[in-house]
């Protein structure tokens, strides 16, 4: 009974300690399936009918507080007309004309690409904008954000990573069809993958184009550049980054004093949100640098008191894909953003999801060795959205131990919603797409950094004691104080001078060799350990590797008997596992 007692409390400490690690990783497993694109008959890339018909159409706010909309689409056949009629409810039409242009890329050359910035919106309120003006004309819809405040309420849907496979499909229907419904996408890079394709295949950013265009000519995207942006390929000549991109995917960047499309920022009810380019020079003295330097300390939190960060290239992963990638920009900014408080930042590029806990890395220089990240309330909370099914699959490696800043993972596809209640309270959520819609996978309630500072932690390690807090919500707590001395843990074996608090330890370097130990209470006893394994007899040698060994301590009156493995003989490919166990008490 004292054996079964000590088997079972080690147990238990053990499964304490590789909860303690971090937080949650998921047990889902998804189906194994391979993803691949969709057919180009699909019907998600269906052209729409008519002479020249504009396609591939998208929108985003066209400026820093949500008063304008660039529209966005493209002609295959001919330039046409480039002008937007737009009205709503209880506005005349009013007219914008924007200007269209095309690119070549290898052996390929766009449509017509035509961009077209309307003005003088008001908030909150329904327009509907026509395009294709005198040829195949085609209508649709937005909504503006509300007017910049303190607790305007708006909600957010995420994307990353999401290609056009039918895995993406899957990710952007699951979207579309859950009842919180996001206003405005922010999305996290990596659109079409065309680049995973011979010659950078450009079809494959038409086809997106077409693909994405139920959601994005109806709901701003505010876009990200990834690196399956970049499109350099200079064995075929082409080598000025980001291309196809830069041609297709317009940013206000000059609202908020940005030199490049690809880092700007924009203000969305109560939201500031600044987009930055792991893919562009971010060192000390760059453009991107020296406009987030300015850009930080111009945020309101009194008028935008959420600030939230969108990144391609995240900088807290715990899964062995693109591991640390994200370093050298968390190096140069991370006390920054600690700073000024930001409440989250989103990134993509490692296809799975992750949420961290509120951790820091900030005070490691070259002579302290502080070089692991610590809980800092003041640090954003880092989520990766890479899920959304692209045609590279799935990141299932992690790392482990999971890490003591990553609070839940997973691989699988899937969405995020970031729903604003007011200055203090979003609520977040993550959809895997085998669930329905409304079910969430990970969620937690956010508490803003700036106007409501107490802990949102969803896992608590401790580094004494036994406490727990696990990320659903539902707490265990034990006390930190000592067990009891009649607590069973501690339970004497039975009889006289029994031997107790028997322990070994590896006897020589190689491992032919272990050290018995044990306590007898009331007088010394025997000192001879008897010891066999399963083909041997029992006696005082052996010299065996990986062998089961059962052992015998205190042998003229009341045996204890107990077993051990010895390792396997010392070589370079010999695996083997070892577990870790600190501060224990």
């Amino acid at each position: 009974m004292w054996k079964m007692a000590v088997l079972v409390v080690f147990g238990l400490l053990l499964s304490l300690a590789m909860v303690c690690n971090g937080g949650i990783t998921s047990t889902f497993v998804r189906k194994t399936e391979s993803t691949v694109d969709m057919p180009y008959e699909s019907d998600a890339f269906q052209i729409p009918p008519g002479h020249n018909a504009p396609q591939q159409v998208h929108i985003t706010q066209g400026d820093q507080e949500g008063t304008a909309m660039i529209v966005s689409w493209i002609t295959p056949d001919e330039p046409g007309s480039s002008v937007v009629l737009f009205w709503s409810d209880k506005h005349k039409t009013k007219k914008a004309e924007g200007k269209a242009k095309q690119y070549k890329y290898h052996d390929y050359t766009s449509g017509y690409i035509h961009h077209c910035t309307i003005r003088k919106l008001e908030h909150n309120t329904k327009y509907y904008y026509k395009i294709g003006i005198g040829q195949a004309e085609r209508t649709f819809w937005f909504v503006t954000p509300p007017a910049v405040g303190p607790d305007a309420p708006y909600t957010f849907g995420l994307l990353g990573d999401l290609g056009q496979t039918f895995d993406s499909n899957k990710t952007l229907a699951h979207y579309e069809s859950n009842p919180l419904k996001g206003q405005t996408v922010l999305c996290l890079g990596d659109l079409s993958y065309a680049d995973n394709h011979p010659n950078h295949d450009q079809v494959k950013w038409d086809t997106f184009g077409r693909f994405i265009e139920r959601s994005a000519a109806y709901q701003p995207w505010i876009h990200t550049a990834g690196n399956h942006e970049i499109d350099y390929a200079p064995e075929i000549g082409e080598t000025k980054p980001f291309k196809p991109y830069k041609h297709r995917y317009t940013t206000p960047f000059k609202a908020s004093g940005s030199t490049a499309p690809f880092w700007y920022s924009v203000k969305i009810a109560s939201a500031h949100i600044i987009v930055l380019s792991s893919y562009s020079s971010y060192g000390k003295y760059t453009p991107q640098y020296k406009w987030l330097e300015q850009e930080l300390p111009k945020v309101n939190r009194d008028e935008t008191p959420w600030l939230i960060v969108l990144v391609h290239s995240p900088w807290y992963n715990s899964y062995n894909y693109h591991y640390m990638e994200g370093e050298t920009m968390r190096v140069q900014f991370e006390s920054w953003f600690v700073q000024h408080k930001v409440d989250v930042v989103f990134a993509g590029h490692v296809h799975a999801y992750e949420r961290s806990e509120r951790v820091s890395n900030i005070a490691n220089n070259l002579e302290n060795g502080k070089c692991s990240p610590v809980k800092d309330q003041s640090a954003p909370v880092y989520i990766t959205i890479g899920d959304g099914g692209n045609i590279e699959g799935l990141a299932t490696n992690m790392r482990d131990p999971q890490p003591d800043y990553s609070a839940y993972r997973e691989a699988s596809f899937g969405h995020a919603i970031f729903d604003i209640k007011n200055r203090t309270h979003a609520y977040y959520s993550w959809h895997r797409n085998d669930d329905g819609a409304a079910v969430k996978a990970d969620s937690m309630w956010f508490f803003n950094r700036y106007h409501h500072p107490v802990d949102d932690s969803t896992t608590t390690v401790v580094s004494a004691g036994f406490g727990l807090e696990l990320w659903n919500g539902v707490q265990w707590r034990q006390n930190k104080v000592d067990m009891p001395f009649d607590s069973d843990v501690f339970k004497f074996p039975p009889s006289y001078n029994a031997p107790q608090e028997v322990h070994i330890t590896q006897g020589d370097q190689l491992g032919k060799a272990a050290i018995v130990s044990w306590v007898t209470v009331d007088e010394p006893d025997s000192s001879t350990v008897l010891y066999w394994s399963a083909n041997s007899k029992k006696k005082k040698a052996d010299d065996k590797f990986n062998t089961k060994y059962y052992y015998v301590v205190r042998i003229d009156h009341i045996e204890r008997q107990f077993w051990f493995i010895t390792p396997p003989e010392v070589g370079p490919d010999t695996s083997y596992t070892f577990r870790l166990i600190g501060d224990l008490g």
